[in-house]
């Protein structure tokens, strides 16, 4: 028998709770943690436990027959020593002995899917100071433990057995059974996510890399992973002759806009970014696409130049670079 999907999320916007409601956790040892804010998004918070605490959930989850994904932001602080130590994201283990203890964790900088003896370590190595997506894949029918990082393989391999797991709780930042002989030292962790079946390498590149995802199907939602709120629209409207279902119709005659905020990571260093859109221009000037901050800068990315043609404009350390389609 395959067990019912499952999806457990932690936002650790301040709590331990499931935004489920099931899986809701407790700190155990004592309340001090470090929060930090913004989270990867941006907004919310992250966690970061000490040596000395961790999360448990005291709820069981049946791992009989059961593939999984479990995916998380983990940042690790400069100054942390990743040498011998676990970042430790997700464990569930009652009986450290193969293919029985299942650790989720950084693993001297690399990202570790263990099940105890049993175990896949990825290929590349982490630094500090910046975000991360990691993800810990498991395919219950093939035995193959899959690892990404920001969206990407980043190690594979088939496990020597089956999961057999059955402890009855869940930690967050340690593995009590593993005793005083593993260092937890741990670095922040955002948006822990567990669902019981194979994510494909789509999914998970979308979860890493996809920030924001507006279709303006008769809506100004947010498709995307983060689900942000904080859009402004003045004179727009939706207009079914769109390139996939519906578009958004922009008037120029009325200064009609659509704005969308929370995108914190614009503008800052070691953080790439990319923009695409269907446009069905009525006339071949204005800007389609513009950037501003709340510290003054401000740079109109994508729209026509005085000669009509298209053109697309960052902002580096020495000035504005521009391209134009010619």
């Amino acid at each position: 028998l395959i067990n019912p999907l499952t999806i457990i999320q932690w936002l650790f916007d301040g709590d331990f709770n499931d935004v489920y409601g099931t899986y809701n956790g407790n700190l155990v040892n004592n309340s001090n943690v470090t929060w930090m804010s913004p989270g990867y998004a941006g907004y919310g918070s992250s966690v970061c436990f000490l040596s000395t605490n961790y999360m448990l959930v005291n709820h069981y989850l049946n791992f009989t027959s059961t593939s999984f994904t479990i995916s998380a932001w983990i940042w690790i602080p400069a100054g942390l020593s990743l040498s011998g130590n676990f970042i430790v994201l997700f464990g569930h283990c009652g009986l450290p002995s193969q293919d029985m203890c299942l650790h989720i964790v950084i693993n001297g900088g690399r990202v570790f899917l263990g099940f105890f003896s049993d175990d896949l370590t990825g290929g590349t190595s982490l630094t500090s100071n910046q975000w991360y997506h990691v993800a810990y894949v498991y395919d219950q029918s093939s035995l193959r433990q899959t690892v990404y990082l920001n969206g990407i393989d980043d190690g594979s391999r088939v496990a020597g057995g089956s999961y057999k797991g059955t402890a009855s709780t869940l930690t967050v930042g340690a593995i009590p059974s593993f005793g005083t002989g593993v260092n937890t030292n741990n670095g922040f962790i955002d948006k822990l996510t567990f669902v019981s079946r194979v994510k494909t390498s789509a999914e998970l590149l979308d979860e890493a890399t996809l920030v924001a995802y507006y279709p303006f199907d008769n809506s100004y939602t947010d498709f995307g992973p983060n689900q942000f709120i904080n859009s402004t629209t003045v004179s727009t409207m939706f207009d079914s002759s769109g390139r996939f279902n519906q578009a958004l119709l922009i008037n120029s005659t009325n200064s009609s806009y659509f704005q969308a905020t929370s995108f914190y990571y614009l503008g800052q260093t070691k953080y790439p970014y990319s923009f695409s859109l269907w446009i069905y221009p009525f006339v071949n000037n204005g800007t389609i696409l513009q950037v501003s901050s709340s510290n003054g800068w401000c740079v109109p990315m994508i729209g026509f130049d005085i000669s009509g043609r298209l053109t697309i404009q960052t902002m580096g350390s020495n000035g504005i670079y521009a391209a134009s389609l010619t």
